[in-house]
């Protein structure tokens, strides 16, 4: 490999000798300067270099989470008047993360950020064509009959988490059961809130938590899954 190192050829020179002198020395020195980098960057690269580079023990994210707050009822969330809390939008001082959940269940259905959008509009967007009007469980019609239809192996292969939480809340019997909690996240000084940082903390909560929609291998923050998600101790008859 040849780096595009600044030409030591004069300009306006067109002498032949000189520039075919000049050239052997160009080349002798992009030689040199190439080899010295890739013996510099095989150094970072090694073992060695890789351990110096990796920071030892556990990582604290630069922020603080206040737990999971107050739970609002879901036909209060998406009723006329939702707590402010879960209308308002992230912002470089303050981010908001979801969870939702069933009454008297310690393990919840879903975890997630609201970064471009309030939670009252994440929540919204999940339950679309599941809910009457009147926030009733639509028992029929719509989106639901297929989503009722799915069987445990195919929720297993679902590479959504989105996907695997609208097939829980089609199976919910009634909206009074499902309720919303909130948490904020403060970033340490010097860290503003961005989707990275929010990203950071909905991850550990997933893995610290394991909602059912949860799975271990996601690569991208789009809520893609991969197949290893099982409903572990809960199953498709008895989670609802």
């Amino acid at each position: 490999m040849i780096e595009n190192w600044p030409s030591m050829h004069p300009t306006g020179c067109g002498c032949k000798r000189c520039r075919r002198e000049q050239r052997v020395i160009e080349r002798l020195a992009d030689a040199s300067l190439s080899t010295a980098l890739r013996h510099a960057q095989s150094r970072f690269e090694s073992e060695q270099g890789m351990e110096a580079a990796t920071p030892r023990g556990s990582i604290t994210v630069p922020g603080t989470f206040s737990g999971w707050l107050k739970p609002t009822n879901v036909k209060v969330l998406l009723g006329p008047s939702p707590p402010v809390e879960f209308t308002a939008r992230s912002a470089p001082e303050k981010g908001y993360l979801y969870r939702i959940d069933r009454k008297h269940k310690i393990r919840p259905l879903y975890i997630g950020e609201a970064y471009r959008y309030p939670i009252v509009s994440r929540v919204a967007s999940h339950l679309a064509g599941l809910l009457t009007k009147k926030l009733a469980v639509r028992k029929r019609g719509g989106p639901v009959a297929g989503l009722k239809a799915t069987t445990a192996r195919d929720f297993d292969k679902m590479k959504s988490e989105i996907e695997k939480l609208r097939v829980l809340l089609a199976k919910l019997p009634e909206a009074d059961d499902l309720q919303v909690r909130y948490a904020t996240v403060t970033p340490s000084t010097g860290y503003p809130v961005d989707v990275k940082l929010l990203h950071a903390f909905e991850s550990a909560l997933q893995v610290l938590e394991k909602p059912l929609s949860y799975v271990g291998s996601v690569r991208t923050f789009e809520d893609v899954a991969s197949e290893n998600a099982t409903f572990e101790d809960v199953t498709f008859e008895d989670a609802w």
